[in-house]
């Protein structure tokens, strides 16, 4: 495959563009912009809307992977050149974005996994839609730390419907210090027949809007003062080659996982650790409570620093 032919495709090529209307989020749509400011990095932006007659774009830095959301005149502002597809294609998070979507394309977990390199694991707790409130303890029973502990969190637009004082809770602990958060999106309905076979169960869903999950899920996340990152969690961690290409075209990366607490897998340095903090998985979270027995907070890395 031509790596450099199909990123351009993705780089220049407006995907999508869905007309958002709640809140004052309007044209909500995919694009793909790159400059360079004057720390020398590369940045993508991602995404742009309009909110209360104002534009706005999100952008990833292309060396950090670090997402932000700001004026889309503040953007250009800080344009100092345009940065060749060479360039770009160097970058950690292009390389990053290729290595998730490339063969072979298991139906269950692709994507990313794991670190290749490194001793640190990689906590993130799942947020499916729910009845039950957001387990606590998940938080209230981490290491003890003088520094923010790094966990990212994937959330459903279904879970923030019905779950605002739990999200207030969970961002007051990053506010106070406790907590570094990765939001990373894990579509916006998230759904589940249970007697469907997996190949047309999930978003595997026979006339399901695939983008429309992705989209709205991220104007959710924007409205609950959110900022989505470049990741995105399968629900299921079900997929096919078809919707890990066209979640490329989306400029996200597949975030799976090789140490599923709640099926006994073990975790192994560079693992990227899963719970369900919904209430619907309490077994994932009595194995997680014995590996804070077990591990320093300083275990606890950043998913951005995964590249």
């Amino acid at each position: 495959m031509n790596h450099n032919r199909t990123y351009t495709t993705v780089l220049f090529t407006v995907l999508a563009v869905i007309s958002l209307r709640a809140q004052g989020l309007s044209l909500y749509r995919c694009i793909h912009w790159t400059h360079i400011e004057s720390d020398a990095h590369t940045h993508t932006a991602m995404r742009a809307f309009e909110k209360s007659g104002c534009a706005y774009v999100i952008s990833v830095d292309n060396e950090t992977l670090a997402t932000c959301i700001e004026p889309a005149a503040e953007f250009e502002k800080k344009r100092v050149r345009s940065p060749s597809l060479e360039e770009v294609s160097e970058t950690p998070y292009v390389k990053l974005l290729e290595k998730a979507s490339s063969p072979p394309y298991p139906l269950a977990n692709d994507g990313i996994r794991r670190q290749d390199h490194g001793e640190g694991l990689f906590l993130t707790a799942d947020l499916c839609p729910s009845t039950r409130p957001f387990v606590k303890e998940m938080i209230s029973q981490l290491p003890s730390s003088n520094q923010p502990i790094a966990v990212g969190f994937s959330v459903t637009g279904a879970w923030l419907d019905s779950h605002s004082k739990d999200l207030a809770w969970i961002k007051h602990q990053e506010a106070s210090g406790r907590l570094s958060i990765t939001w990373i999106n894990h579509s916006n309905t998230h759904p589940y027949r249970v007697k469907e076979p997996l190949e047309t169960n999930f978003l595997l869903t026979p006339g399901l809007c695939f983008e429309n999950e992705v989209l709205e899920a991220e104007k959710k996340m924007i409205e609950n003062g959110l900022t989505p990152s470049v990741f995105f969690r399968f629900p299921g961690l079900i997929s096919s080659e078809a919707l890990i290409q066209k979640l490329k075209e989306l400029s996200l990366i597949a975030l799976g996982s090789d140490a599923w607490l709640a099926k006994g897998e073990i975790p192994k340095a560079g693992s990227i650790l899963l719970v369900h903090a919904n209430g619907n998985e309490p077994r994932g979270i009595a194995a997680l409570r014995i590996l804070y027995k077990n591990e320093k907070a300083s275990r606890f890395r950043d998913l951005k620093s995964i590249r």
